[in-house]
């Protein structure tokens, strides 16, 4: 068994311009006011809560950080002149992570009453380092302050309840991860007169098309929402992870709002929100893998199975929030040496899968490998392929020597004889004789051979001094026989009295034993007197 070390390996390498990306990588925040809706009207002198999605677009974590809430007279946030109504802190947002944060603040009753707009600011103080330090400011949303009525707020005029769902994140164009974690959030309304009375479900749908049909499109997350009140609006996030059987290109996401339509509504037709296109995309994935030991004889013997291993050294990373289960899958085939692409690969590997995570610093990896019986001879190379089932990538990890796959034979040759006769030879001597027969083939020989013994004089001619023996053979590659026993006798005529006669064996392998070298069948005891 010989143990071999290779060195050459395939990489997915970064291109220089990622390369200088990587050198400066930064957090990048954002932030988006989702609740309270546009031409809300706030009390004055009152509590409220404003919901904002705050977002790291960036490629490090941000740690401690404000989120503050103006309010401005316009529409343009100006902070000499407008009035903050709160800041809070924001503990961590990971690279590529979305966070709904509430902010809870008193409305003062000294703020007159009409039209102000609502803006979200993220890190106020610029204590976070970004990519861009010109996106923290939200867009701004309309609202209305008026005098505190110090009454209930009802729903529409209907009896019935009344369910609606808008898309909050992600904004048109964001991509679309494979195999990522997506937190989208959705607002709910009951615009009815009366409660839903029931928990309902909402979901979230990909449709590849422009006809919308939960029946047909690809459900990616939902979630039961308890119930909701008249009038009620609710801020909900639809965790899922995006599967790798999503097509890349565009993407139309929407939600749907009573998707097994158990609350009985004043408007069934509503339930489904504005689509959203966005891209999806396979993860930025760095692959480098190195071939560095296979385990396995030089060459295998045509029909004859092998058993093996290879060990390959693999390292992973993605700029991308891979889940924790995604994963690369591994094979291990022979591919004929002259082959231009994949058509003549022979499996010899069971696949095996290795997670993403696991591969960031580096990590080895074993297959087990058995040739199978069936392959033809040849030169063959040792590769170990990779795949990546979030994308149609991978990479081809090629041994520096090639293995071979030889022809089977057998081989049988007469290698011993042995015989008490000694001295001259007599008319009418007889002595016990045995040859063993050595098999130099490759694989096992197992059938009959015929032994005969002969004297042959200076001219060539022969003379048989035994009959025909027939025996058994079962001989493995590089083993002999157990001895032939036999006996010959010196005939009386045919021979000269004075010449020499050479006394030697030869072997006949019967039809069920297909010998490669016939040229090796005799074998010479030695070289005799007749005395007459």
């Amino acid at each position: 068994m010989l143990t071999r070390f290779t060195t050459v390996g395939a990489t997915a390498p970064f291109a220089a311009e990622q390369l200088e990306q990587r050198l400066a990588l930064a957090a990048d925040l954002v932030a988006q006011i989702t609740s309270p809706p546009s031409g809300a009207v706030l009390a004055r002198g009152a509590q409220h809560t404003v919901l904002v999605v705050v977002s790291n677009i960036g490629d490090t974590r941000a740690r401690n950080f404000g989120l503050s809430l103006f309010a401005s007279e316009n529409e343009t946030l100006n902070l000499n002149t407008a009035t903050l109504l709160e800041t809070r802190n924001v503990s961590s947002l990971n690279a590529g992570e979305q966070e709904l944060k509430d902010i809870d603040f008193y409305l003062p009753g000294s703020l007159p009453n009409g039209e102000y707009y609502l803006f979200a600011l993220i890190d106020p103080a610029n204590v976070i380092a970004e990519n861009n330090e010109n996106n923290n400011q939200s867009s701004a949303q309309a609202v209305t302050f008026a005098a505190h009525s110090g009454g209930g707020g009802g729903g529409g005029g209907t009896t019935l309840p009344d369910v609606t769902v808008s898309l909050l994140t992600p904004a048109q164009g964001t991509s679309l991860v494979r195999g990522t974690e997506q937190k989208l959030f959705v607002s709910l309304h009951n615009a009815g007169g009366t409660s839903t009375g029931r928990a309902f479900r909402v979901a979230i749908y990909a449709s590849t098309d422009d006809h919308l049909d939960p029946a047909g499109d690809l459900l990616l997350g939902s979630r039961l929402i308890s119930s909701l009140s008249a009038g009620e609006r609710e801020t909900e996030d639809v965790e899922f992870v995006v599967p790798p059987s999503l097509p890349a290109g565009n993407i139309t996401l929407y939600a749907l709002a009573d998707t097994e339509n158990t609350v009985t509504e004043s408007d069934e037709s509503n339930n489904r929100s504005e689509p959203v296109v966005l891209v999806s995309r396979a993860p930025t994935l760095a692959i480098t893998g190195v071939l560095n030991r296979i385990t396995l004889e030089d060459s295998v013997v045509e029909g004859r199975k092998e058993r093996g291993g290879v060990r390959v050294r693999l390292e992973s990373s993605s700029d991308d929030a891979l889940t924790s289960s995604a994963s690369l899958t591994l094979r291990t085939v022979l591919r004929p040496v002259q082959a231009e692409d994949d058509s003549g690969d022979v499996p010899v590997s069971a696949s095996r899968t290795a997670r993403i995570a696991s591969l960031s610093r580096g990590r080895n990896l074993t297959l087990s490998i058995t040739i199978p019986a069936g392959i033809n001879p040849g030169e063959y190379h040792v590769v170990t392929i990779v795949e990546n089932a979030l994308s149609d990538d991978r990479i081809t990890i090629v041994a520096d020597s090639s293995f071979a796959v030889v022809p089977a034979f057998i081989d049988l040759a007469a290698t011993t004889v042995k015989s008490s006769i000694r001295g001259p030879i007599f008319s009418g001597q007889r002595a016990s004789i045995h040859t063993k027969v050595t098999n130099l083939g490759n694989i096992r020989a197992r059938g009959d051979v015929t032994v005969q013994y002969f004297l042959r004089d200076t001219l060539g001619i022969e003379t048989a001094i035994s009959l025909p023996i027939t025996k058994r053979v079962n001989v493995n590659p590089a083993r002999q026989s157990g001895a032939i026993p036999g006996r010959i006798t010196i005939p009386s005529q045919g021979l000269v009295a004075g010449s020499t006669y050479t006394l030697f064996a030869r072997i006949t392998p019967h039809q069920d034993l297909t010998d490669s070298a016939p040229d090796n069948h005799e074998r010479v005891l030695r070289d005799f007197v007749f005395a007459g």
